[in-house]
C-alpha cells in the first residue's frame, strides 16, 4: 500500500503516523523491540566471537550466549504474539449497503464525474491523471483520514428511477466490530441538475484504525438513459479484469446508453460497443 504526498505546509503521514493508523503504539513498540532483538542479538554474538578470535581474548561466551539466546527467543515470541494479535484485528468481515433514490432534472441523459477530493493530496501528472492510484490513506486538512480504497460501477435499474447503492465493508475482531467500522465510513455525493458528482474517496475518523475499509458505489439507471463518464472518475474505475465491474478506463469521456442487454456507446470511434451490466448479486 502506497501513500500520497501532501500539499506544501502540511505534515506527512509517514513513519509512526502511518503505521499507527493500522496498529496501536503499544503494538508498534513491542514489535520494534522484538524485531530488534531477533536481528541484533545474532549480530552481537558474531561480533563477540570475531573479537575473541581476532584479538585472542579469553572471553567466556557460554553464559553470555545463554542470556542472549534467551532474549532472542523472547524477541521471536514477542513478534509472533503481536503478529497474531494484529491478524486477529482483521479476522471477521462485515458488509453494509445503503440504497438512495437520486432525484435529477432529467433521467434521459446524466453526466457523472468525481469531485477530486484527493487531487490536493495525490500526485497528478500534466494530463491530470493520478501518478499513483495505489494511494489509499492520507491526512486531510481537518485532521481526519481520507481513504481511496473504493470503486464505481453501473447497472440497470428495475424501474424508471435512478438509485445510488453505497456498499461499505470492513474487518474486525468480531462481526459486530467490523459492521461498526463499516458504518463509520463517511461517503458523500452531490446532484446538480443532471450532473452527479461523486466523492473519489471516503472519510475515516483520525482515531479509527484502518481495518480493510472499502466503499463500492453502484449507480442503477433506467433502460434508455444515456450517460457521459467524466475522466475524473479514472481513479474510481476498477482495473482488475477479474472484478465484477463493467467500467473500464477507455470508456471515460464517451457517452453510453443503458440498453436491455448492456451499455452501448453512442459516440465511440469505430462503432458501438456492448458491455454487460453488473448484476445486483455481484455486489
Amino acid at each position: 500500500m502506497a501513500m500520497g504526498w501532501l500539499p506544501s505546509g502540511e505534515s506527512w503521514l509517514i513513519n509512526n503516523q502511518f503505521i499507527t493508523q493500522i496498529i496501536s503504539e503499544s503494538q508498534l513498540t513491542i514489535l520494534s523491540i522484538g524485531l530488534m532483538l531477533v536481528v541484533a542479538l545474532p549480530i552481537i554474538v558474531i561480533l563477540l566471537n570475531g573479537v575473541k578470535l581476532l584479538f585472542k581474548i579469553n572471553l567466556n561466551l557460554k553464559k553470555t550466549g545463554a542470556v542472549l539466546a534467551a532474549f532472542w527467543v523472547l524477541g521471536i515470541l514477542a513478534v509472533i504474539y503481536q503478529s497474531l494479535q494484529i491478524a486477529n484485528d482483521f479476522k471477521e468481515k462485515a458488509v453494509i449497503s445503503e440504497k438512495k433514490m437520486i432525484a435529477m432534472d432529467s433521467v434521459r441523459h446524466i453526466t457523472i464525474k468525481a469531485n477530486g477530493l484527493s487531487k490536493d493530496y495525490v500526485g497528478y501528472d500534466q494530463d491530470g491523471e493520478s501518478e499513483n492510484r495505489d494511494v489509499f490513506i492520507f491526512k486531510n486538512n481537518e485532521g481526519g483520514v481520507l481513504c481511496s480504497d473504493m470503486h464505481f460501477d453501473i447497472a440497470k435499474s428495475s424501474n424508471d428511477s435512478i438509485y445510488l447503492i453505497i456498499t461499505s465493508s470492513a474487518q474486525g475482531r468480531t462481526v459486530q466490530e467490523a459492521r461498526t467500522l463499516a458504518g463509520r465510513c463517511t461517503y458523500g455525493y452531490q446532484v446538480l441538475d443532471s450532473v452527479l458528482i461523486l466523492d473519489d474517496c471516503f472519510n475515516l475518523n483520525i482515531n479509527q484504525k484502518y481495518r480493510g475499509q472499502q466503499v463500492r458505489i453502484m449507480l442503477k439507471v433506467p433502460e434508455g438513459t444515456s450517460m457521459t463518464f467524466d475522466r475524473s472518475l479514472r481513479a474510481m474505475v476498477n482495473y482488475n479484469n477479474d472484478a465484477p465491474n463493467n467500467l473500464e478506463p477507455d470508456m471515460l469521456s464517451y457517452t453510453w446508453q443503458m440498453k436491455n442487454t448492456g451499455l452501448e456507446c453512442l459516440n465511440c470511434l469505430g462503432g458501438a460497443r456492448q458491455v454487460r451490466p453488473v448484476l445486483e448479486e455481484d455486489l
